[in-house]
């Protein structure tokens, strides 16, 4: 439809984000437009950092150019609307985001190989942490550079587990037997990642454990005090006075080193670690840690409604609602939470027991992230018209067979299937509720007034800031590119800035978009609105405009 706007004069119109009011009098002219839909389309749609992701592995040290059939848009971001039915509506979306599991099994001296270097806990060929260099991690560059090409990003995540095969769950140890040469292992990480934060979702902690899980490991045993305060100097921990010993002491110093050498690197992208007792034990071992580390922390949960727990993730219900969320709340509301969705054939998954308050926690801690693969039988169950869904498992030698028939239906979302939930409102969802273009008389200068409001779990990760082009689109489909200064996106509520106008720019009328993407032009951004987006530009339309001077 077509509204008639007014005509504003102002001797000094300030814009939010532009470096300096207009200095004269410029009559702001409201001109005629075309006002593009408030209504969210509803649609599937995937932007950066957020949403279902392909775990990938990425076996570093075994062969020399080791190949994980990557990238080249294959099989990892083929996706369509439904978890079981690959169905027609979104058969071209694509997941944006991916898990690199990268495996560094080979250097650990705990680790075994037979002469084709796989894994054998019985092989001749031991693991060696010396071997482990820079140079190893070169396919791993070339991995993160081939993501940015193709507008994907990546959590990371570094572990010894071979073949992330689940290695060590006993107890068994799989990391390197002297723990200084974990800490090395880091010198060697963070410095390879530091060209690569534009691509970098989060850096996930892990290292020890089987799958990098931080648990079930020598290394999340208590550590003596003694040993403990040998390191707390080279990371500012506190020194333990008594003879008591350190609960989590390496995982403290284990994430404090980690911490510190990608901020030394300049690598400041959120550090994620397994739990929030984790997150407490480190703020209380360094509580001089500086605003900047602090802002990068952040949860990965791979337990994930497994249930009422988290399968361990946190004491109990009581504890999860009253201390952890609202504590996690705090780091996840700028840093990406997620991880893999579990079930139980012990106990009562919390979704489905507890399935409206599991999703109103999602937007409480700010879900932004789930492994598609993993829980497979959940996330069938998830979008399964008749909520039903059963598969066999084994315990006890005995062959069981494990049936989900409570509802899927979300209420608060209006009875939306729960992937149909996840694959919409993971992440951050943004809606452009209001849209007025302003005509500079005097500056010959566009301005563009924005409302936003995001219906997402999550808001857009710290480390991302969106800059802003404009293009005008006439009639017979002539496109003018300008560059927006002055102003960045970070998912805030309302934006305004202006541009000039070309002096040679023809009478008539123009559709406006605005591209919100990194400054090279990766990784835009788009919005939920009807029918605004463009996928030739990656920009989303905020109106039209009539030049008739």
């Amino acid at each position: 439809m077509k509204n008639s706007f007014y005509f504003l004069c102002a001797l000094a119109f300030v814009f939010l984000g532009c470096a300096n009011a207009e200095k004269v009098k410029d009559n702001a002219v409201l001109v005629e437009q075309s006002v593009i839909s408030y209504e969210d389309s509803d649609e599937v749609f995937f932007n950066p950092d957020i949403g279902f992701y392909c775990a990938v592995e990425v076996p570093v040290g075994k062969s020399q150019n080791y190949n994980v059939n990557f990238p080249k848009h294959s099989k990892f971001f083929d996706v369509k609307n439904t978890f079981y039915d690959l169905n027609a509506k979104t058969n071209e979306a694509k997941f944006k985001l991916v898990h690199l599991k990268i495996d560094i099994s080979r250097y650990s001296d705990s680790n075994k190989f037979d002469s084709s270097n796989e894994y054998n806990s019985n092989g001749s060929i031991q693991g060696n942490p010396d071997a482990f260099t820079s140079e190893k991690l070169a396919d791993l560059k070339n991995i993160l550079s081939d993501l940015r090409t193709y507008d994907e990003t990546a959590i990371v995540r570094f572990c010894y587990d071979a073949g992330y095969d689940g290695h060590g769950q006993d107890g068994t140890q799989i990391e390197p037997t002297d723990f200084k040469k974990i800490l090395d292992h880091i010198k060697v990480i963070c410095p390879a990642l530091k060209d690569y934060t534009d691509v970098i979702t989060a850096i996930e902690c892990g290292l020890v454990g089987p799958w990098g899980e931080m648990n079930s490991t020598p290394y999340t045993k208590a550590m003596s005090a003694n040993e403990y305060n040998k390191y707390a100097s080279t990371y500012g921990l506190n020194k333990i006075t008594s003879s008591s010993s350190v609960e989590c002491g390496y995982i403290i110093i284990l994430m404090k080193a980690y911490l510190d050498e990608l901020w030394n690197n300049g690598v400041n992208v959120p550090f994620l670690v397994r739990q929030p007792k984790f997150l407490r034990l480190l703020l209380e071992a360094c509580p001089s840690l500086s605003t900047s580390e602090k802002n990068m922390l952040g949860i990965f949960n791979d337990g994930y409604l497994g249930t009422d727990s988290d399968t361990g993730t946190f004491s109990n219900f009581e504890t999860r609602v009253q201390q952890d969320i609202p504590f996690m709340a705090d780091f996840t509301n700028h840093t990406p939470y997620g991880g893999e969705i579990c079930d139980s054939t012990s106990k009562t998954p919390l979704w489905e027991d507890k399935l409206d308050y599991a999703v109103e926690e999602m937007s409480t801690v700010h879900l932004s992230f789930l492994n598609i693969g993993w829980n497979y039988n959940v996330l069938n169950w998830s979008d399964k018209d008749d909520h039903t869904w059963s598969y066999e498992y084994t315990k006890n030698n005995q062959k069981l067979t494990r049936t989900m028939n409570k509802s899927n239906k979300v209420s608060a979302y209006g009875n939306k299937k729960l992937f149909q939930v996840l694959l919409r409102y993971m992440g951050y969802r943004y809606l452009i509720t209001k849209s007025n273009l302003s005509y500079y008389e005097e500056s010959k200068k566009l301005g563009v007034e924005l409302a936003i409001q995001n219906k997402g779990f999550a808001n857009m990760p710290y480390h991302r800031s969106k800059n802003l082009t404009a293009y005008l689109v006439s009639s017979s489909g002539n496109e003018t590119r300008i560059q927006v200064d002055g102003v960045k996106f970070t998912g805030q509520s309302s934006l305004s800035f202006n541009f000039a106008l070309p002096a040679n720019l023809e009478n008539g009328d123009y559709s406006v978009y605005i591209k919100f993407a990194n400054e090279d032009g990766h990784y835009p951004v788009q919005f939920a609105n009807k029918n605004i987006w463009n996928t030739e530009l990656s920009a989303n339309k905020v109106g039209v405009f009539t030049k008739s001077e």
